[in-house]
């Protein structure tokens, strides 16, 4: 019995030790992270207010400097994807879905598009001066002609 037990508890704490290993390099890994809105650099610069964002991505009209913006949105990361949910949209995938379809067939615009592709929306940002997409601020290139417009949300800080 006393054999079962001590096995048990080996096998208890092999356990943790694996989980600790898994799970740590996650959680280093989302330390320090932050949410940004960038758009292309362009000679107008400008900065978005959190509910112009939230407009914006709900695929209602949002104007700076006379030019309409165009919400691009970046499903690359599965994870930055739910924390755009969370801190920009507020609602879930599902009803942010039936939301944007509403307030598009409303207004008669277009819906926003999706990118899967990382290249496709860095290229899609340097092609339209009026495109905003999120993205973690760690992961924007130096040479990819992008600026900050807003800091959304931010992981990690000290």
């Amino acid at each position: 019995m006393e054999y079962r037990n001590s096995m048990i508890r080996m096998a208890a704490l092999l356990l943790i030790a694996g989980l600790m290993a898994v799970i740590s390099p996650l959680v280093q890994a989302t330390e320090a992270r932050t949410l940004v809105l960038v758009a292309a650099n362009s000679k107008s610069e400008f900065n978005l207010s959190g509910t112009e964002a939230r407009r914006l991505f709900l695929g209602l009209p949002v104007a700076k400097e006379n030019r309409p913006l165009v919400a691009l949105i970046n499903h690359t990361d599965s994870l930055l994807y739910q924390v755009f949910l969370q801190k920009i949209i507020f609602m879930s995938a599902n009803t942010y879905e039936r939301q944007l379809l509403a307030n598009v067939a409303r207004q008669g615009g277009q819906r926003p598009r999706y990118y899967t592709d990382w290249q496709e929306l860095l290229s899609a940002l340097r092609a339209q001066p009026e495109g905003v997409a999120y993205m973690w601020r760690e992961q924007i290139p130096a040479d990819a002609g992008l600026v900050v417009v807003a800091e959304i949300w931010r992981l990690g800080v000290d």
